[in-house]
């Protein structure tokens, strides 16, 4: 049983030259959970969740304009000649403010092992398995599709057992809507194989505590269980089926 985050990097400001690409970066943020003492001083909230839940194993979607630069500069600690070479090819690919970008997914399998190489450092026992998926914006029908087909593929990358969370935190917000679907989607087709969704959670940097500082982190899980009711009822109204509710009655003891 491994614990997987599905998040998504945004666009973040455009770039011009070098100097503007360097200040290309997400804000730092003192993240909080519920019921924590522990503050998360860092520019991605994947990185709070990570350290908060102990994940295994990072899905992560963007576009070819996200800011996937700055996820492996901050990832992989990118301190030396050779990690901030990576950075730079990275962020060319990516291209500079309305330059069309030629990044591919195959340019981002450095940043799969960059993921994994840092779960096992803040958790020895994660099991590794990241990927980055490069989707599209979802400006129509067929771009809805393909990304329906990228959502779909990461089946076989999830196993029995698996717990999975949900940050919808970052990107277009009809990227982080499409992710829920999908993931309630695949939960509802993999009902038997006890794969649960375990958290979803959204930075509120908008309601950051003007004394302290604190980000509240608030997880949305009430929303995805209203789901489970809402299917649980209809199995019962037109099927006469209580196999869903019983379920649902003993989780909420």
């Amino acid at each position: 049983m491994a614990k997987v985050l599905f998040t998504s990097l945004g666009v973040g400001p455009g770039y011009t030259d070098r100097e503007e690409l360097e200040k290309r970066e997400y804000r730092i943020a003192d993240y909080v959970f519920q019921n924590s003492s522990n503050v998360y001083k860092t520019p991605f909230i994947a990185d709070a969740l990570c350290r908060h839940l102990k994940i295994d194993k990072i899905f992560i979607f963007g576009t070819n304009k996200s800011m996937w630069e700055d996820a492996y500069r901050f990832f992989s600690r990118a301190d030396d000649d050779e990690k901030l070479e990576t950075y730079i090819q990275i962020a060319e690919k990516i291209g500079e403010q309305g330059a069309p970008s030629t990044l591919v997914e195959a340019d981002l399998h450095i940043l799969n092992e960059v993921f994994d190489r840092y779960l096992q450092e803040i958790h020895p026992g994660a099991t590794g398995g990241s990927i980055c998926k490069v989707i599209q914006d979802g400006k129509n029908e067929k771009e809805i599709q393909e990304n329906f087909q990228i959502f779909m593929s990461l089946q076989e990358e999830i196993q029995p057992g698996d717990e999975i969370y949900l940050d919808i935190t970052h990107s277009f917000r009809s990227i982080p809507l499409f992710m829920y679907l999908m993931i309630d989607f695949i939960q509802t087709l993999w009902q038997k194989e006890n794969i649960k969704v375990s958290g979803i959670y959204y930075g509120m940097f908008e309601a950051k505590d003007t004394a302290t500082g604190h980000v509240p982190v608030v997880d949305l899980s009430p929303l995805f269980e209203l789901t489970q009711w809402t299917k649980g009822i209809y199995e019962f109204t037109n099927y006469g089926n209580v196999d869903l509710l019983v379920q649902l009655l003993d989780d909420g003891k």
